[in-house]
């Protein structure tokens, strides 16, 4: 399995996981690796823009009047599930913090999504971060900016005590939330979509 950097430094996994005969890598033993300083398959690579997302977003901003159905709806939890490349997201959240183009704004970014999740608010709407990380093409890490993965997931001390790690589950809370499937989408866009 080859960890990748999408078109706005976000991390994730290469769409259809190659599969390299010579070393077959959980993604558990990809975030333990970059836990303890080993390098990552790829990483001095840019992945292309994930075309389920894409696709989407082309027909969202169509304004076309199926976007409001069930069965758009149902095309961007399929295409959630397969975006992020794992059904913990938890370990999705952590691979975040060793992606070398983490900026304060793509910060910022991930701990706004982490608090619409939660409770269904935003600091800045997610139409406008896209717009925002866009636009930011020096990718530095030049913020101190803590991510809120274990302050979200309830993690203390090694304990996981409140959020479930699943990926469904929180899907589930997020599309629960008053415009949270369009939410979900832009998020889907940020991370994993084209820069056009």
């Amino acid at each position: 399995m080859s960890t990748v950097i999408y078109p706005r430094g976000f991390l994730g996994f290469d769409i259809g996981i190659q599969k390299d005969n010579s070393k077959v890598t959980t993604f558990l033993q990809t975030v333990r690796g970059i836990e303890f300083n080993r390098p990552i398959n790829k990483l001095d690579s840019i992945h292309a823009s994930n075309p389920a997302v894409d696709a989407l977003w082309k027909d969202y901003v169509s304004g076309a009047a199926f976007t409001t159905s069930f069965a758009f709806r149902e095309r961007i939890l399929v295409a959630a599930l397969g975006a992020f490349g794992t059904q913990n997201f938890y370990d999705w959240c952590i691979l975040q913090s060793s992606s070398p183009f983490l900026s304060s704004a793509h910060r910022k970014f991930f701990n706004d999504t982490l608090t619409f999740i939660e409770t269904g608010k935003r600091s800045v709407n997610v139409s406008s971060w896209l717009n925002i990380l866009s636009a930011t093409p020096d990718h530095q890490n030049n913020s101190p900016i803590p991510l809120r993965t274990r302050e979200y997931f309830g993690v203390d001390l090694n304990v996981y005590n409140q959020r479930s790690l699943d990926l469904s589950d929180n899907l589930v809370v997020w599309t629960s939330q008053q415009g949270g499937f369009e939410d979900l989408l832009g998020t889907l866009v940020v991370l994993f979509g084209a820069i056009n």
